[in-house]
C-alpha cells in the first residue's frame, strides 16, 4: 500500500481493508487509478523506476540489452519453450497470493510473460538474475533469484501449469526447468542476444571446425585401410609367383634328372652292362 502511495493512486477508490479511503471496493475504478498512475501501462510494475531496489528484481524494465533479448529472434542452440503458466503473485501488488494466469515465452536470456498468446508483453524475468529452479511440487516449479547487488535476500517465483477441467495439465515442468537452466548457463559469459549471435556462430565455426577435421581423419584412416589392402594383395601375388616359380623349377630340374638318367642308362646299354 505505501508503494501506491508513492505511485500517486488515488486514495479514495482503496477501500478502507487495504488502507484506503473507500467504504467500498469498485474494481473497475480501483484498476483504472492504478494504471493512471503506472502510466497508462496494463502491469503497474513495470513502470515503478525503483523496483529493481525492492522486491520486484527479477522483472525488468528497458534498459541496455532487453529490446535486443526480447524482441529479437532467438539466438541462443535451444528449442524455445512457451506455454500457459499460472504466477503467484507478488507481494505488496494488488494480486498478492492469487494465482495468475500468463502466457509464457522463454526468448534469450528473458522468460517473457504476455495478457494472451501474440498479445502485448507484460514483463520479462532475468535468467541471468536467477540463482537455480527447482520442481517444488507436482505441476509447480520455483525461480530463485539473487538479492539486490548479490546480497544474500533473494526472492522466490512460484509458477505451475494450467490445470483443464478434467484434472490433467498441459506442458510439461521437466522442460521449462530444462531450459531455464539451459539459457542461464548459455548467458553466464556474455551480455544480451547480440553478444549471443556471436556466441552462437563460434559455436557453430567450432563445431564445423571439428566436423571437417572428423572427416580428414576418417578420410586419412580410409586411404591407410586402402594401402594396406593393396600391400597386402601385392604380397600374396608376390608370394603366389614364388610359389609357381618353385614349382616349375622342380619340374624343370625333375626333367633333367630324367634325361640324364636316361642318357647314362642308354650308354651303360651300348656298353653291354
Amino acid at each position: 500500500m505505501k508503494q501506491m502511495k508513492e505511485d500517486g493512486v488515488d486514495m479514495d477508490v482503496i477501500p478502507e481493508f487495504l488502507g484506503g479511503r473507500s467504504k467500498g471496493l469498485d474494481c473497475g475504478k480501483l484498476i483504472q487509478a492504478v494504471i493512471q498512475a503506472s502510466g497508462g501501462v496494463k502491469d503497474p510494475r513495470l513502470s515503478w523506476p525503483e523496483h529493481e531496489k525492492k522486491s520486484l528484481a527479477p522483472v525488468i524494465v528497458k534498459r541496455r540489452g532487453y529490446h535486443n533479448s526480447v524482441y529479437s529472434s532467438d539466438a541462443t542452440p535451444f528449442v524455445r519453450v512457451s506455454g500457459w503458466l499460472e504466477k503467484r503473485g507478488d507481494d505488496g501488488y494488488i494480486l498478492s497470493g492469487s494465482w495468475i494466469r500468463r502466457w509464457f515465452v522463454t526468448n534469450n536470456e528473458y522468460l517473457n510473460y504476455y495478457d494472451q498468446e501474440e498479445g502485448e508483453l507484460l514483463g520479462s524475468y532475468n535468467l541471468k538474475k536467477m540463482k537455480q529452479v527447482e520442481k517444488t511440487k507436482k505441476g509447480e516449479f520455483t525461480m530463485f533469484f539473487k538479492g539486490h547487488k548479490g546480497d544474500d535476500g533473494g526472492e522466490e517465483k512460484r509458477f505451475r501449469l494450467v490445470r483443464n477441467e478434467d484434472g490433467t495439465s498441459d506442458g510439461d515442468v521437466d522442460q521449462w526447468i530444462k531450459d531455464l537452466r539451459e539459457r542461464k548457463e548459455w548467458f553466464s559469459d556474455i551480455w544480451d542476444a547480440t553478444e549471443s549471435e556471436f556466441k552462437l556462430n563460434d559455436e557453430k565455426k567450432k563445431q564445423k571446425e571439428t566436423e571437417d577435421m572428423n572427416k580428414q581423419e576418417a578420410e586419412e584412416k580410409e586411404r591407410l585401410k586402402k594401402r594396406r589392402a593393396q600391400a597386402k594383395q601385392g604380397k600374396n601375388k608376390s608370394n603366389k609367383s614364388k610359389i609357381c616359380g618353385g614349382r616349375t623349377n622342380a619340374m624343370w630340374i625333375g626333367a633333367a634328372v630324367v634325361m640324364v638318367s636316361a642318357a647314362v642308362w642308354g650308354i651303360l646299354s651300348s656298353n653291354g652292362m
